[in-house]
């Protein structure tokens, strides 16, 4: 419930300060290609399909690369991780957006030790195993491999390639990139979900 009623409070700043680019043509075009796959219908919040409509796909975003961690972790530690990544993000929604403090939210994300610094490793583990099905897989994908899981990395790298213009950081640009990388974890947690991963019974 708290997931989703930050998602709802970034909502409601998104559309305040909302930019005059973003049309319906391309909500209703992405609301269709998210469609397309049956496990997004998990995400049951509308305004999953409302911030999903915003996205736009930048091939020129520097991305930035795991730091810290350790790859000798069970799946179920990654996923975990995951988890820990998803809550710092909405920390970073409530205690440093919301007030637009772009400063704090810079020295919190700087931190190596932020699961969220630490994606790629975690994703990589979860997909190296045996964990996830061949479906799964394909659907997070890596930075190489179109998914749901390069949507994290380069939104992510956005937000910190952005949050890196001390003089220049763009509000609205952070808010995107933040919504979008809450969105698409959202999305890799829901898929390691149906895998059974953060379930009582661990395979």
């Amino acid at each position: 419930m708290t997931f989703l009623f930050v998602r709802v409070c970034i909502l409601t700043i998104f559309v305040i300060l909302s930019r005059p680019d973003l049309n319906a043509t391309a909500l209703s075009n992405n609301a269709a290609t998210t469609k397309s796959w049956q496990r997004r219908e998990l995400l049951r919040s509308t305004s999953v399909a409302i911030l999903s409509g915003s996205a736009i796909w930048t091939t020129n975003v520097p991305t930035v690369h795991a730091k810290g961690g350790s790859s000798n972790i069970s799946p179920d530690e990654a996923f975990e991780n995951l988890i820990l990544g998803r809550e710092e993000l909405i920390t970073v929604a409530k205690k440093y957006l919301a007030k637009r403090d772009l400063d704090g939210m810079r020295d919190y994300l700087e931190d190596d030790n932020r699961r969220i610094n630490q994606y790629e490793t975690n994703a990589q583990v979860l997909l190296s195993s045996k964990r996830l099905d061949v479906e799964s897989k394909k659907a997070i994908g890596t930075i190489r491999r179109y998914g749901v899981g390069a949507d994290v990395i380069i939104m992510y790298g956005g937000l910190r390639a952005e949050l890196d213009h001390t003089e220049s950081a763009n509000f609205n640009e952070i808010q995107k990139y933040l919504v979008k990388t809450l969105d698409s974890l959202e999305e890799v947690i829901v898929i390691c979900r149906s895998n059974g991963l953060g379930g009582e019974q661990k395979l």
